[in-house]
This record gives C-alpha cells, structure tokens and sequence, in this order.
C-alpha cells in the first residue's frame, strides 16, 4: 500500500491493487456417465463432462488513456496469410503526461470477471479379453470457452487486449478426437494396434 503518491517523475511507480470485493475464484466440475452392458464382456458409455469456472482473476491496467485509434495488422504466410485484423491503439493526446495519473506508472487491478466453460461428450466401447481379443474405442467431442483467463502464477501488468472492452477478450473452440485400440493374444504372440483419429 502507497500511504503518501510520489511526485510525479518519468520513473513513476507501478502498483498492483485487488479490485473492490474481490471474492475467491471458483471452478465447479462434475460428469454424468451412462454404462450398459451389451454382450459379454462387453460394454458402451456415453459421458457428460463439465466445468464452469466463476470469479477467475485477470490483470488490467486501469491507468491508461481510452484509445480513440486502431492499428490494422496483416498475417504473412501460415495458414491465415493475407488475413488482418485490428486492434486498438493506445496514443498518448498531445500535450498531456504519459499516463491519466502521472503519479503512477501501471495501476495493474486484479480482477474477478473472467469466466469459463468446458463442455464434453464422449462415447465409449469397450471388451475385455475375451477369446484373445480386447478392443476398445472412443470418441470426444468437446467445446470450451472464456472470457479472458490467465494461466500464469504471477500478477502481468496487463492482459488484456483493450482494457475498456473486456468482450474482446472472449476465446472459444471446438475440438473433436477418438482413438481406437485393438489386441490380439495368440499363445506366445501378441499383437495390437493403436489407430488415432
């Protein structure tokens, strides 16, 4: 805590506060899983698997000026050549300190607005060794999004794209992938085969 500001010099100090009333994160998971068997030894599942996080931390510098400028940037070659996208443009208005607060340099609030999704569903078949033969098979599909988590231990002066617009932050994506296993035992030989799709 800063008891008495500093004056203002070009080295002004940053600090780090915790946004007012900032309660602990939480994260809540839970799965439903459907089994039945089918023949002998031999069993399908289709799960559920969730999660939503709420009040997760994020890192603004709350100490700059609203930018009233973008800046355009264009990909060069990989898969999005040719693309662009825009950003916001952080300028400093003529005549004025380097920051709104020229006292402080980052005034890095931590705050609770971040929050997180992870949705699943995975299907399964499964027989044991039965007769020399075990196969197992499974497929995931899954869809997650946030609103701008940081995954890092320490406090960053500022993680976000444009701290006036925490909508910008938002990430979702979409995966899907299964795997099938197969193994043969015959007397003294065994073979199995593993194919990821």
């Amino acid at each position: 805590m800063v008891s008495t500001a500093p004056g203002a010099t070009a080295l002004a100090p940053d600090v780090v506060v915790f946004a007012a009333n900032t309660p602990n994160p939480l994260i809540h998971e839970f799965d439903f899983v459907f089994e039945q068997q089918i023949a002998t030894n031999t069993a399908v599942s289709v799960s559920y698997i969730g999660s939503l996080g709420r009040n997760l931390p994020i890192f603004i510098d709350t100490n700059l000026f609203k930018p009233t400028n973008t800046i355009t940037y264009t990909f060069v070659n990989g898969p999005d050549n040719g693309q662009t996208i825009t950003a916001p443009l952080f300028d400093v208005p003529t005549g004025t300190p380097l920051r709104p607060n020229p006292l402080f340099g980052r005034i890095t609030t931590i705050s609770d607005s971040v929050t997180s999704k992870y949705n699943a569903l995975v299907l399964q078949f499964n027989r044991r060794m039965t007769h020399g033969l075990q196969f197992q098979a499974f497929y995931t599909y899954s869809q997650t999004s946030d609103t701008g988590q940081s995954s890092q231990t320490f406090t960053s002066s500022n993680n976000v794209l444009n701290p006036f617009d925490l909508a910008s932050k938002t990430d979702g994506q979409t995966s899907m992938c299964g795997i099938t296993s197969v193994r043969h035992w015959s007397g003294s030989r065994n073979f199995s085969n593993i194919v990821d799709g």
